[in-house]
């Protein structure tokens, strides 16, 4: 969820940014100009978050240059608060660039190491980028300092911990590497990001039977068949990297399933 500690005017337009995004994959091209427009009204009297409003219109038009653009330019008119840095890293992770959203989460995080919401998006791009030692220290953080009075988000915290802690165990038995899964999910991100897939749900699994074997389930607003293109272009960089077969090899997976309706136009 994006910081809403934001100026009256800025605030409104991110926010039916954020509404419309949730209710539409793609929103229309011309509802993102008149947003555009407004925000540029706001820009001399708070270039701040008005750079961080046109960098959340960039990341929903897929284009990673614009969203880097305006969010440093954020960063360096907002002083460096951690909610920019925070929004920064939401925008980057959402379009697939999940290596600077940790890198913007881990600046957020060093400016706000008490707020529970740049904590629990410090924790999510640090498991999506299997830097387990992190969500260990940020778990271990939580369990005796932090108070989440959001159920839901709690048990969210719980589960990627868990998750954590099976993942390390598994490692600590040699069934992977901590450098082989983050290679795969560089690979995944990387996908994402050439494609500008937005993040909508992932999901990590222990397989049931089999020990150490891990299942990533990456739900993305394409549709079934496209998500099966996008799989056989995850298998093909594994195998072009011989040493990803032996580890992680099939131990850890990950898979794009499409949440989408194919289209029959015959």
């Amino acid at each position: 969820m994006v910081s809403r500690q934001l100026a009256p005017k800025a605030a409104q337009l991110l926010d039916k940014l954020v509404e419309l995004s949730l209710h539409d994959a793609m929103v229309p091209e011309l509802i993102l100009k008149r947003i555009e427009r407004d925000a540029h009204k706001a820009m001399e009297a708070d270039p701040a978050h008005t750079h961080m409003v046109l960098g959340f219109i960039a990341m929903l038009q897929k284009d990673i240059q614009g969203v880097r653009r305006h969010y440093k330019i954020a960063v360096e008119q907002s002083g460096g608060r951690s909610e920019t840095w925070y929004n920064y890293s939401v925008a980057l992770g959402s379009i697939g660039y999940m290596e600077e959203a940790f890198k913007a989460a881990e600046e957020a995080y060093s400016r706000s190491p008490n707020k529970e919401s740049v904590i629990i998006r410090y924790m999510q791009v640090a498991l999506g980028t299997a830097r387990l030692n992190v969500v260990k220290k940020l778990g271990d953080f939580r369990k005796k300092a932090l108070t989440i009075s959001n159920e839901e988000v709690d048990r969210d915290l719980t589960w990627m911990e868990n998750v954590a802690k099976e993942m390390a165990e598994a490692i600590d038995r040699q069934a992977f590497s901590e450098e082989g899964v983050r290679e795969v999910l560089g690979i995944v991100h990387e996908i994402r990001g050439a494609h500008g897939l937005r993040e909508f749900e992932t999901s990590i699994f222990l397989h049931p039977y089999e020990p150490d074997n891990f299942l990533l389930k990456f739900h993305v607003m394409v549709s079934p068949s496209m998500a099966v293109d996008l799989n056989e272009q995850v298998a093909d960089r594994i195998v072009e990297r011989a040493h990803l077969l032996e580890d992680p090899g099939l131990t850890f997976m990950a898979t794009f399933i499409g949440t989408k309706t194919d289209v029959d136009i015959s």
